[in-house]
């Protein structure tokens, strides 16, 4: 099978390859130790199912071969294999600190140049060129443009054309790169279509048909129209949705490659310097995850195993929120709380590693010169909030939550109406310039909305205290100047809340972590204003400042509109204390952000990124919320007709053409993971999956044509025990192996240049004319003993499907195989038990 081939895939997550071209060394036949032992295939193809079982037992065989080493060698190497996680996230930890380093530096000067430019040097920001500028308010090197120019008839129509310009160029610039990172969903058509074919499959009857009858049908499918494949990027959007589905453990293949960490990075740095409502927050949880599946190439402990690289995975995410945030905790958290899937104990101490040494390597780069990770950390004055305003902080949960859960129903129902106009559907580009442009217009005016969100977030938040200036004039010196003041946040929040919503979901990078923090905070600032004031109308407290704080108001309201859009909770409650630094305000934001969390769900019980999970049809199976079901396993059970079953009762052998159809079957009806039973009358001896079978049928094909052979190639499916000890030695754990240096046991497959590598032994048969040789060869690679799995994982019929969900979220498995007393039934694939849980939830 051949989805499309790109070279930076196969070298940025050659793992999940299709198996049809050269594109991964892993076709040996020899027993390494890093494989387990054993000829297998050990990657996926796109959007398709690890097995996470197969993975577990083949880091088992792994281990248990590096346990059998004797000697000096033996502790070296188990030395080596035990660092070799450690040396991977220190990498990733430094690698990726130095990309936010350059995104944090590029973005800071490309949006402070659409305002001017620093007189002592072009190339300095404005926060570099006036590192003063924070005390004394003034900045005598950063000169406007209009300044600079000369400008003195209409300075304003100036500096606003060139600032419109700027924008208008950084938006275009960011989604051309983004529309460059353009792949296809390969099984998802359209859903109906989809289950038309499922359905009229179930139907045919199940009689035994000969070999005819199957390349009739196998035809007719390959005859069949297909839908067009859903368009999707790699570069755009915040990628979560994506890493979540990923670790849960499916394949989307080009998603965590080189090309798109080269393109995001990019885009995203043109995107936050447009000015639109937008963060670069979210992105680096997947930009963190690129970098740490690129750093599993260079350890086939990891890239050949897709459990492992997972492990992997989530520590690099951790990495992202903490120095997205300046939050180690908080990114240790997120990556529980948020995208890991199976959780070991293990990882948790290499998420903390992770997290802490890439904060650690970004402090030492300082990229804003002021010592700390981010801009927009604030410390208040160690006063303590009064009970009473407990009832403030819930009222700021309560809205929160509302807001969340409103944004999640505007942004599907953006997306099913303004976003499908035909305009706007053919022209992602035509759509960021129009958002764009209308930022332009609504934010130049105001000097908070012209301002990046990550300053903004930082001067909402500040408290009102003599060490701090107030440029903004946002702390009011008088009761009578915060009416004022209220007025104009409120300019600035409608203007947020309308941007914040339509650039969300546009085809270029972007986070909603900031965009909805400042929205909050804008919120929270106009509400603790208001407090205030109330407060000195109605004189609670001594005096009017004596007790209300409407920075704590706005740091609070923002963990609280995020809360309601993303639905974090404990997370949140560190960033949030992370930032500030200030244990006597964790309980007001905790409270902010239970509250916050309770109506969202009560209004819209799913967050935003589960939301674009089910509207992309990536296949992900909550595992935190049990489902309740009203039917039966028996309902879900997929019955196979015999042409689709492999009966060894009479013969073991079957030929090469058979599989092949067999395989076409299964892949033009989209089930490119799904399997092949192998039985013995009625009793299930075993499984052939897809991507093995096709993986064995290349390498056969590809054999066949070295030798110049025509015909049909006998395959043998064994069932017997002394068979499978032959090969499958992760099921003996390893004995017999031979682990003393001999090359039939430690050749290495990453050295054959060849994708399918043979044994040099058999190269002489190869250019031999004896076709008894060449038969005996073919007989060799046309065994399919290592491919057949002997121990798949079986329920009755008659489990419940609340036991079956366990099965698929617990144990990670693929496949069930449904049996009745014994007998086969069928097959219930993963895939199909999510697209049930989808359409038959019940609450």
């Amino acid at each position: 099978m051949h989805l499309g081939g790109d070279d930076s895939w196969s070298a940025d997550y050659s793992t999940l390859s299709g198996p049809s071209t050269p594109r991964h060394p892993s076709g040996d036949t020899n027993t390494t130790l890093d494989d387990g032992g054993g000829e297998s295939r050990s990657f996926y193809d796109d959007f398709t199912t690890i097995d996470w079982p197969r993975d577990a037992v083949m880091d088992s065989s792994r281990r248990k071969a590096l346990h059998l080493l004797g000697g000096i060698r033996g502790k070296l190497t188990r030395m080596t294999d035990a660092i070799q996680g450690w040396v991977l996230i220190t990498i990733v930890g430094f690698s990726f600190a130095l990309i936010a380093y350059l995104i944090d530096h590029s973005e800071a000067y490309l949006s402070d140049i659409r305002h001017g430019y620093c007189a002592t040097g072009w190339y300095k920001s404005e926060r570099m060129c006036c590192p003063d500028k924070e005390r004394y308010g003034v900045c005598p090197n950063w000169m406007a443009w209009s300044e600079a120019m000369g400008e003195t008839k209409s300075p304003q129509f100036l500096d606003f054309s060139l600032y419109s310009l700027f924008s208008m160029l950084f938006a275009y610039l960011s989604v051309r790169i983004t529309l460059r990172t353009k792949t296809v969903n390969p099984l998802f058509d359209e859903a109906s279509e989809k289950q038309k074919r499922l359905h009229q499959h179930d139907q045919k009857k199940q009689s035994i048909v000969d070999e005819a009858e199957l390349v009739s049908e196998t035809d007719t499918l390959l005859s069949q129209k297909r839908t067009p494949q859903r368009v999707f990027y790699t570069g755009y959007g915040s990628g979560v949705p994506e890493v979540k589905t990923i670790l849960s453990g499916f394949v989307i293949r080009k998603f965590l490659g080189t090309t798109t960490l080269i393109y995001k990075t990019v885009g995203l740095v043109f995107s936050v310097s447009s000015g639109m409502s937008l963060g670069k927050e979210g992105p680096f949880v997947h930009l963190s995850t690129c970098v740490g599946n690129i750093a599993c190439r260079l350890s086939r402990k990891f890239s050949q195993n897709d459990m492992k690289r997972r492990q992997l995975l989530s520590a690099a995410a951790s990495a992202g929120v903490s120095l997205a945030f300046g939050s180690p905790l908080g990114g240790i958290l997120f990556s529980l709380e948020e995208v890991s899937y199976y959780f070991l104990p293990q990882q948790l101490f290499r998420m903390f590693f992770c997290a802490m040494i890439s904060a650690l390597f970004l402090k030492f780069l300082n990229p804003y010169g002021t010592g700390r990770i981010v801009i927009f950390s604030v410390t208040y004055p160690k006063e303590d909030w009064k009970s009473w305003e407990l009832f403030s902080f819930i009222f700021i949960g309560l809205a929160g939550g509302l807001y969340g859960a409103l944004f999640c129903k505007f942004h599907m129902w953006w997306g099913r109406t303004f976003r499908q106009l035909k305009v706007i559907k053919n022209s992602p580009t035509f759509e960021v310039l129009l958002v764009a442009a209308l930022t332009v217009i609504l934010t130049f005016p105001n000097e908070l909305t012209s301002k990046g969100v990550s300053e903004l977030l930082l001067d909402l938040a500040r408290p009102c205290t003599k060490a701090d200036r107030d440029d903004m004039g946002l702390c009011p010196s008088h009761p009578t100047e915060i009416p004022d003041i209220i007025g104009y946040l409120s300019y600035a929040f409608v203007v947020k809340v309308v941007l914040t919503a339509i650039t969300f979901g546009l085809k270029v990078p972007a986070g909603i972590y900031i965009p909805s923090m400042v929205v909050g905070a804008l919120f929270g600032r106009i509400f603790g204003l208001a407090v205030q004031y109330s407060e000195h109308t109605h004189s609670f407290g001594d005096s009017w400042t004596s007790s209300v704080v409407p920075g704590v108001y706005a740091m609070a309201a923002a963990g609280a509109f995020m809360a309601g859009v993303t639905r974090m909770n404990v997370t949140l409650a560190v960033i949030l204390f992370e930032l500030t630094g200030s244990l006597d305000h964790v309980l007001p934001f905790s409270i902010a952000i239970l509250v916050a969390n309770w109506v969202a769900n009560a209004v819209e019980p799913s967050s935003i990124y589960e939301l674009l999970i089910h509207k992309n049809d990536f296949p992900f199976l909550d595992n935190r919320v049990p489902t309740a079901f009203d039917s039966q396993l028996s309902d879900l059970v997929t019955m196979l007709p015999k042409s689709e079953i492999i009966d060894v009762q009479n013969s073991i052998y079957v030929s090469s053409t058979r599989l092949r159809q067999m395989l076409s079957v299964l892949q033009n009806r989209g089930e490119f993971d799904g399997c092949i039973p192998i039985l013995k009358g009625k009793t299930l001896m075993g499984l052939i999956s897809a991507p093995e079978l096709e993986f064995a049928l290349d390498r056969i094909q590809h054999r066949c044509e070295e030798l110049d052979y025509n015909e049909a190639v006998l395959c043998k499916l064994p069932v017997r025990d002394s068979d499978m000890k032959r090969y499958h030695r992760h099921y003996n754990g390893l004995n017999g192996t031979d682990l003393s240096g001999d090359e039939e046991a430690t050749t290495p497959g990453h050295d054959t240049a060849d994708y399918f590598g043979f044994p040099m032994r058999y190269e002489s048969q190869a250019g031999s004319d004896d076709s008894d040789d060449i038969r005996q060869e073919l007989s060799r690679i046309g065994d399919l003993t290592p491919f057949i799995d002997r121990v798949p994982i079986t329920m009755d019929i008659h489990s419940p499907l609340a036991l079956v969900q366990m099965m698929f979220t617990q144990l990670g498995t693929r496949i069930i195989c449904v049996v009745r007393e014994g007998r086969f039934v069928g097959v219930l694939h993963k895939k199909k038990f999510i697209d049930f849980c989808h359409k038959n939830k019940v609450s």
